[in-house]
């Protein structure tokens, strides 16, 4: 796609919003609308009676989350929590002005009642930490904030947002990562079904989805999606053009020219190449047209940026920090738009050459809902700390943030002598990404064995994810 069609398209989306939220002055308020908690889905508010506003977040049968504020032109005349839990939050944070947190989960249904004076304006504003669409009035018009309620002008024409693209899909929590070679896994992830678990990660090579050029497979991810489905979870899958191990990870097509062999026993793609950008593109295309419609379809991860190729190769195949750069924006912005309801989850460490540019991509995919972050959590590593963390700062309130739990992590050794115990435990963990990484998605990976003796294992992180389920919404 030309950078010429990707700025138009940008400006109509922009366009396109405005419009929404101007045109509230027309829609209906009044009257609750005839939902059902246990099926419908959503952040309903309705004008009752007397003048007295009622927010409803219903589940209906999946997890819904909504974040944002409510404010007023005058003062509220009085407002109060409905069914608030520990992991909601209602809050009066300045006159005129409530901060809200709620979360319903299957059949569940939070909210909050409030009265304000007669010719008050009302705004609803989000801060994108959310999936619920918003419906208004009795017949349940579908809206986008920030939603000027009463026409009043009470919004003021902006908003900040973590996030623009809040129309997408935002399940954020605990997920389960599985092992890649596990050869039938359904009864593990069966079994990884815990207290606090939202879903699943999942790795598929990229030559397993397309076997043959233009030829998709994608009955592996379907029975995949089938099974959590059913079980209530969601799916994110990470589209391997990288291998750890002697086995190529693309199609045949794109052997010899369009893939190395690293320094890891495996390959990777040629990524900065035109082709391959191409390929990719298409790949995501055809992905997005049978899963982004599905509501336990999260969406789709891009491998870490770090390539474990040594300098010759890299410079035999033509590589430049500027042409990898680019192919990241290419590849994610399709995806994004391939995608458009769903998420598109950018691993990102390492950019040889100038990791700057890591900042750069960031910048030009967050308008489009792109979730960035990194495989690695690891609080004592020189390296990432150095070159790789300050980015979860940089980006923290503009795009949702994910880390990742792997082997090492489990794994990590506390560098300061002075720590109770040898290894970072899952609750330091835990902690280190929601308070230091401001991390909105943590994947753990599923490694049910620990070592060396005294390191911990997925099993010794099931009580920091069941009693931590909400966190950074």
């Amino acid at each position: 796609m030309s950078m010429f069609v990707k700025v138009l398209f940008l400006l109509l989306s922009f366009a396109g919003s405005m419009v929404t939220s101007a045109a509230m002055a027309a829609i209906e308020v009044d009257g609750q609308p005839a939902y059902q908690s246990g099926s419908d889905a959503g952040l309903y508010i309705w004008r009752s009676t007397g003048g007295s506003w009622s927010i409803r977040l219903s589940a209906g049968g999946g997890n819904q989350k909504f974040a944002g504020t409510i404010e007023t032109t005058q003062q509220f005349k009085s407002f109060s929590g409905v069914s608030i839990e520990t992991h909601d939050s209602v809050v009066e944070t300045g006159a005129g002005k409530i901060d809200i947190q709620l979360q319903a989960w299957g059949g569940g249904e939070d909210g909050i009642d409030l009265a304000v004076s007669q010719g008050s304006g009302l705004c609803l504003k989000s801060t994108g930490n959310g999936n619920a669409v918003i419906y208004v009035g009795a017949n349940a018009t579908r809206v986008t904030a920030p939603v000027d309620l009463t026409g009043s002008g009470a919004c003021g024409g902006t908003t900040q947002t973590n996030d623009v693209s809040s129309s997408r899909k935002y399940n954020p929590g605990h997920y389960i990562a599985m092992i890649k070679w596990t050869v039938d896994d359904h009864p593990a992830m069966i079994d990884s079904i815990k207290p606090g678990v939202v879903g699943f990660v999942k790795r598929y090579y990229w030559r397993d989805l397309e076997p043959s050029f233009g030829q998709y497979d994608f009955s592996q991810v379907r029975r995949d999606l089938d099974l959590l489905a059913g079980q209530g979870m969601q799916l994110i899958i990470v589209i391997e053009d990288k291998s750890f191990k002697n086995q190529e990870p693309t199609p045949s097509y794109l052997s010899n020219e369009y893939v190395l062999p690293n320094r890891i026993g495996g390959y990777t793609a040629v990524r900065w190449a035109p082709y391959v950008v191409e390929r990719m593109n298409a790949l995501t295309a055809a992905m997005g047209k049978q899963f982004d419609s599905h509501p336990n379809f999260e969406g789709i991860a891009i491998q870490e940026t770090a390539l474990g190729l040594d300098s010759d190769a890299r410079k035999a195949a033509g590589y430049t920090p500027e042409k990898y750069r680019d192919a990241l924006i290419d590849v994610l912005t399709d995806a994004a738009q391939n995608f458009p309801t769903s998420r598109v989850f950018w691993y990102m460490n390492f950019l040889v050459g100038k990791q700057s540019y890591i900042a750069d991509v960031a910048l030009a995919v967050a308008p489009h809902g792109v979730v960035v972050g990194g495989p690695d959590a690891l609080p004592d590593d020189g390296s990432l700390v150095r070159q790789t963390y300050p980015f979860y700062d940089q980006f923290n309130g503009k795009m949702p943030l994910f880390c990742s739990m792997q082997f090492n992590s489990y794994r990590h050794l506390h560098e300061d002598a002075s720590y109770p115990t040898k290894y970072w435990t899952m609750g330091e963990m835990f902690r280190f990404m929601r308070d230091d990484l401001h991390v909105n998605y943590m994947f753990w990976t599923r490694k049910t064995r620990s070592w060396p003796a005294g390191s911990y294992d997925w099993t010794d992180a099931l009580p920091v994810i069941g009693s931590n389920p909400a966190f950074n919404y």
